[in-house]
């Protein structure tokens, strides 16, 4: 299965003293075909993994493994399995602080509002105003702008290169976000790897 987790993460000094074993961690997993794909935020301290591992016992033992994780440098774990609904923050992936598990770092069992539990999805995704999907598939001039975005291009070179604003970039970007249920720039190449084809 895969799984797409998007982690939001302590900043400071603890964050960019364990970033070298975070690294070498995530390195290791990719070796491992277990991490198929990682992106920081560009808007805060966080991380979008894309994970391939048998079930979700398996996915907290990933998780639990990284550094970060070991360091409580997590306090926020977003996670959808690829073909279910993207679910909202939980503090059921956080590390456990009773008794058995204070000071461990370990990374608990999900609750239903992180794995699982569709009776809450709706209410997750009005609470956190998702977009959804199935607007269409994305035109040739979206498919440029998500080439040049992948490229690695800022708004304002794509404006250049197009002739067009920045705000009319900005305005595809979204509508382009839209259509494939995504919120952030490091979701864009998992969920063009999982669109059908068009």
């Amino acid at each position: 299965m895969k799984y797409l987790v998007e982690r939001r993460l302590r900043d400071g000094a603890d964050l960019r003293r364990t970033r070298p074993r975070h690294r070498s961690y995530w390195q290791r997993m990719a070796r491992h075909r277990v991490l198929l794909y990682i992106g920081v935020w560009a808007e805060g301290p966080g991380d979008t993994l894309l994970v391939q591992v048998k079930d979700p016992a398996a996915l907290r033992q990933v998780l639990n493994g990284d550094p970060y994780a070991q360091e409580s440098l997590v306090v926020g774990i977003r996670t959808r399995r690829l073909g279910d609904d993207v679910l909202g923050w939980d503090t059921a992936g956080l590390p456990d602080r009773s008794a058995a598990g204070a000071g461990t770092g370990a990374v608990t069992a999900p609750g239903p509002g992180l794995v699982g539990g569709l009776g809450t999805v709706s209410a997750l995704r009005d609470r956190d105003a998702a977009p959804t999907a199935g607007h269409g598939p994305l035109s040739a001039h979206e498919s440029r702008i998500t080439r040049m975005m992948l490229d690695g291009m800022t708004n304002q070179q794509m404006a250049a290169c197009l002739g067009v604003s920045s705000r009319a970039v900005e305005q595809h970007i979204t509508r382009i976000y839209r259509k494939l249920a995504i919120s952030r720039r490091a979701q864009l190449a998992v969920a063009l790897h999982d669109r059908p084809a068009a």
